[in-house]
């Protein structure tokens, strides 16, 4: 990615999710962090525009109705236009979980920006679930190990994979929201429809060793099938894999490894803007972000 140094004087950039906006003939990427580190415009609420070639824009795009953006790590795209933000729900590498980190946002267009539309803090909901309803959701140990870092939406849901925790098998798991508008306008997890939808084994090799993989992002494709990118679970460096689920109908899926990424990060897939293609967007850290296009029907 060419990334201005206007930009970069102004903000940390570190791709984590990338959605196509055809009609603009661009793409809108979310970053881990905004802002610079312990400064006052950290967490700032901007979202990054990038050029098919990989041009990003130096004027980030803001979000407005909110302060901060903290740890999003995905962006989709719902129905009448609506766009998806989700943070992480983890804690911080500081043992803290600041309400920001734990947001779901949906927002809608506002001259060349967005406006928070409705909003609600997952993993607050989820901890008032209590035990049981946790451990249908795979988090037998509570909220403490969560960490979601990919998001879809198909059909009215919302499907989130989660990098972390891990069942007892090393499977990684997908959970589907089956009425976002419940959710978000109720505020409540009564009757939206959450649930452990699927599991899929995504491992990765880290220094040449198979290493288990948690879900970086999904992305459901024009054929009905999903691309999974995955990163280590909980393990320190840098590596990533391509999945493909010819058929995910749920329960424990078959994932088909496309490609492996070593010493990369694969933290945002897409369909690209051009046809037939898949993106994926690399978090390089302080380092240059990348991306790159792969046809999707491999």
């Amino acid at each position: 990615m060419a990334v201005p140094a206007a930009l970069r004087q102004r903000s940390r950039f570190e791709p984590s999710g990338v959605l196509p906006r055809p009609a603009e003939g661009r793409y809108l990427l979310v970053s881990d962090d905004t802002g610079h580190k312990d400064a006052e415009d950290e967490g700032v609420p901007w979202l990054f525009a990038m050029s098919a070639a990989g041009a990003v824009e130096p004027e980030p795009v803001p979000v407005l109705g909110v302060k901060e953006l903290a740890d999003i790590e995905s962006i989709t795209a719902g129905d009448g236009g609506d766009v998806y933000l989700l943070s992480s729900q983890g804690y911080s590498a500081k043992g803290k979980r600041k309400k920001a980190r734990t947001a779901l946002l949906r927002l809608k267009q506002d001259g060349r920006g967005f406006r928070v539309d409705a909003e609600v803090h997952l993993a607050e909901l989820l901890d008032a679930a209590g035990p049981a309803a946790l451990a249908e959701l795979g988090l037998p140990g509570g909220t403490r190990p969560l960490e979601i870092e990919g998001m879809a939406y198909r059909d009215g849901a919302l499907y989130f994979g989660l990098k972390s925790p891990l069942d007892a098998e090393g499977n990684a798991l997908i959970w589907r929201l089956g009425a976002p508008r419940a959710l978000l306008e109720g505020r409540r997890l009564e009757g939206a429809g959450l649930s452990l939808w699927a599991r899929a084994r995504v491992d990765v090799e880290l220094n040449g060793a198979p290493t288990p993989g948690g879900i970086s992002d999904l992305c459901f494709l024009p054929d009905g099938s999903l691309a999974i990118a995955a990163t280590p679970s909980t393990a320190d460096g840098a590596a990533g894999s391509l999945f493909h689920v010819l058929r995910p109908e749920g329960g424990v899926l078959s994932p088909s490894l496309v490609r492996r990424f070593p010493g990369q990060k694969p933290e945002g897939i897409s369909l690209a803007l051009s046809p037939g293609k898949l993106i994926v967007v690399f978090d390089a850290g302080a380092e240059a972000p990348s991306f790159l296009e792969l046809p999707w029907q491999g």
